[in-house]
């Protein structure tokens, strides 16, 4: 049995008493006058027997496992809690039913200091039944081609479009780059509040980390995964441990790009409409464009793309590649709106010549003055079935 304490804060957490007392009776004193008088500030906490050191004295605690321990007797809790039976180990539970209502008592014996426990707490009970694995989703895994890219990645974003599902903290998201360097981006976040039809955009450089608690919006964050320990099964590999989509930074992007999900509970479902890769590579490139990208509307693809100069320039060609085959997507060559100019300007294109549940990559040629051609940048995605 585990039990985890989601965004721990207290004032001075040696006053912090805590009695789980399951559903026929047992109870565990799983933590008390433990973690020293340091300030908590929204920690997790996971108690378990099998931690390999229990909970700190009079040192500050962190977001670790530990063994549930108690440094003091004579704890009393008010009605309506039982009286401790003096155990801090879980295994008190071992061979209980552990059908029913389990409750988490919490109190500070001192009543002169502050804390809270933001996001709630979660028990995981082993059985002598099978456990039940990680839900994969389908497909598992969901994947996408890239081809024909010069260079080496500099930075890799990932969108996860029109993502539903029904208890968010129970959705794991591994993403696998050609080479096996692999990141995971999505782990034990957003809380409990359903998501529905939300867009979430993973960048190492947004403004702040994808939130332990909910609800989730639609928006652009870093990717963040709360807790250690979390197990894909095959063909995934095991993850890496990093969450920074820096990883794959110095790797040839060409080759199969596999994004891993499952629902770790088992107990819930989801759905993602589809999901977009944007890679950006160390290859030559004489115009500078911006933000080069793509997503499904529709039965089509959007593109988009924004030059910050036009010196030297006289148009674009867009090309789409999907399962070996390449084809230019404009019939005609798109005009730079500002030929010769130091300034910028924005450019958007409807591929209508796609078709459903396929991976495609796009890349933008640039045409210039002397009729030399540069490719300035590529996107990929997963079109909806």
């Amino acid at each position: 049995m585990t039990v985890r304490l989601f965004g721990l804060t207290h004032t001075f957490p040696d006053d912090i008493d805590i009695l789980l007392v399951g559903p026929t009776g047992e109870n565990a004193l799983i933590m008390s006058d433990a973690c020293g008088a340091t300030d908590l500030s929204n920690i997790n906490l996971t108690l378990s027997d099998s931690a390999a050191d229990p909970l700190p004295d009079s040192a500050p605690c962190a977001t670790f496992s530990y063994k549930p321990t108690n440094y003091g007797l004579g704890d009393t809790f008010p009605a309506p809690a039982p009286a401790p039976s003096g155990s801090s180990a879980l295994s008190v539970f071992n061979g209980t039913n552990p059908a029913g209502t389990w409750s988490l008592y919490v109190v500070d014996d001192a009543a002169t200091q502050a804390g809270s426990i933001s996001f709630g707490w979660s028990l995981v009970i082993t059985t002598n039944a099978a456990a039940p694995p990680p839900q994969p989703a389908t497909p598992y895994p969901s994947t996408i081609a890239v081809a024909g890219e010069t260079g080496t990645v500099t930075k890799v974003t990932v969108s996860l479009n029109g993502l539903s599902h029904t208890f968010p903290l129970d959705i794991d998201v591994l993403l696998v780059g050609p080479t096996g360097a692999n990141a995971l981006i999505m782990s034990d976040a957003c809380g409990t509040t359903a998501l529905s039809n939300v867009t979430l955009t993973f960048d190492d450089a947004a403004g702040s980390a994808l939130p332990q608690s909910g609800p989730c919006t639609t928006g652009t964050f870093r990717p963040a995964n709360y807790f250690s320990g979390d197990a894909f099964p095959a063909p995934a590999p095991p993850p890496s441990g990093g969450s920074a989509l820096s990883v794959f930074n110095g790797t040839d992007p060409n080759g199969t790009w596999s994004l891993y999900v499952v629902d770790d509970a088992n107990l819930d479902s989801g759905s993602i409409s589809n999901w977009t890769l944007n890679i950006t590579t160390s290859g030559p490139t004489a115009v500078t464009t911006r933000d080069f990208g793509a997503r499904p509307l529709g039965k089509a693809v959007s593109l988009h793309w924004r030059t910050a100069s036009e010196r030297d320039l006289v148009g674009f060609n867009l090309v789409r590649s999907s399962g070996g085959e390449t084809a230019r997507v404009n019939s005609k060559l798109i005009p730079a709106k500002a030929r010769g100019a130091a300034a910028g300007r924005r450019y958007s294109l409807l591929d209508r010549g796609v078709r459903s549940g396929q991976s495609y990559t796009y890349r933008l040629q640039v045409v210039h003055l002397d009729g030399s051609r540069t490719w300035a940048g590529s996107t990929s995605l997963r079109t909806s079935r």
